[in-house]
């Protein structure tokens, strides 16, 4: 196993800068310069560019396999803490988990509804097209091309 690693020179020298740029808030080590496509932090080091993560997840001790990759945890985008982070996948992240959990209660809602005598085809189009019985996935595509052919 190949990890990534920095000399203790520069660890040290990265040290400083690299605190410069976060801030502890409610458990959380927060990036505070701009997200690189709005989703990570980075760190140009020794010519090279660094994932905040990456940085903070070194920083902290740990070892980081080349081609592993660091798993968000936590729901705060900014967050790069060590403790946030996971070098195994997580089934659902945090923002998968909310759509999903979002959609789940626009089925149950419509479910509900249908069971209580409304117009079930009204009630979809107005929560985007969700039509299947609590459980069957539906897209929004696919129930528009329900309306239509019905």
């Amino acid at each position: 196993m190949t990890h990534y690693a920095m000399s203790a020179g520069l660890l040290a020298a990265v040290k400083p800068r690299f605190e410069a740029f976060t801030r502890h808030e409610g458990g959380h080590l927060l990036w505070q310069l701009e997200m690189h496509r709005g989703a990570w932090g980075r760190l140009y080091v020794d010519g090279r560019s660094w994932s905040a993560a990456a940085i903070a997840w070194v920083l902290d001790g740990r070892p980081l396999v080349v081609g592993s990759r660091l798993w968000r945890v936590c729901a705060e985008p900014r967050c790069i803490a060590p403790w946030h982070r996971s070098v195994t996948a997580v089934p659902w992240g945090p923002r998968r988990r909310a759509a999903a959990n979002g959609t789940l209660l626009r089925r149950k809602m419509l479910a509900r509804a249908a069971a209580s005598g409304f117009d079930a085809k009204r009630i979809a189009r107005r929560l985007r097209g969700v039509t299947g019985p609590v459980g069957e996935p539906v897209t929004s595509w696919a129930a528009a091309g329900k309306d239509q052919d019905q």
